[in-house]
């Protein structure tokens, strides 16, 4: 499952980056850059907001298809956030915050009211379409090829860089394991998942390894999770 409430922080910066990222993407160019155009975000934001942004575009363009088919879901992880620090200039918070934005696969949070109820919280503006062609692009093998995991991604890079903001693994960890109970009780379809807890783990190695002298690619950092 999804640690949708972990980004509760960032929902206002989710969906200001799509409501305000409307512009057509260059989908015949196979250069990232080339999808980091909106000022509003860049100056306004925090960095990585818009780089996010530039990033979730590029990954519905052919330009990503193309690389998808010649390279394995661990290659094509490692190269999300590769290209994020090179938008993002060598910061690596940034361009960690930015592949977080980026692999964000759910559009809501539906949370559990009384009588049954429910309240959807959106995290994206992106339309349906956009939505779907971009979550549908993204890593899904990164622990096993035979489960498909879609939203590790987002667990991985999301706890690396509340990991380099708060820079104490045990309130990192505990934050993240309160988040599962959380979306246990409080989520519609929402589990305390093990492989979860797992990929956030290996997000905050990474986090806490990724300084600015050296460029370690995510994958180096993907460890055995239970089945």
């Amino acid at each position: 499952m999804c640690e949708r409430t972990i980004v509760i922080a960032l929902v206002l910066f989710c969906t200001f980056s799509s409501l305000y990222a409307q512009a057509e993407d260059p989908a015949d160019s196979s250069d990232v850059f080339a999808y980091h155009q909106n000022i509003f975000l860049k100056f306004l934001f925090p960095k990585g907001i818009a780089e996010g942004v530039a990033l979730r575009s590029y990954i519905r363009s052919s330009a990503w298809d193309e690389f998808r088919k010649e390279n394995s879901d661990l290659e094509s992880f490692d190269e999300l956030f590769i290209d994020a620090d090179a938008l993002c200039s060598d910061d690596r918070t940034a361009a960690i915050l930015a592949c977080s934005i980026a692999t964000l696969d759910h559009k809501t949070i539906p949370l559990k009211l009384l009588f049954g109820a429910t309240l959807s919280i959106p995290l994206t503006l992106e339309s349906e379409d956009d939505f779907e062609a971009r979550v549908s692009k993204l890593p899904k093998y990164l622990y096993d090829p035979n489960i498909p995991d879609g939203d590790k991604c987002q667990h991985f890079f999301f706890s690396a860089f509340f990991m380099r903001i708060v820079k104490m693994n045990w309130l990192v960890r505990l934050f993240g394991n309160g988040v599962e109970i959380g979306e246990q009780l409080f989520v519609v379809g929402g589990a305390n998942d093990v492989r979860d807890r797992h990929a956030n783990a290996d997000g905050r190695n990474f986090g806490a390894s990724c300084e600015e002298d050296s460029l370690p690619l995510p994958s180096m950092f993907l460890t055995p999770n239970p089945k």
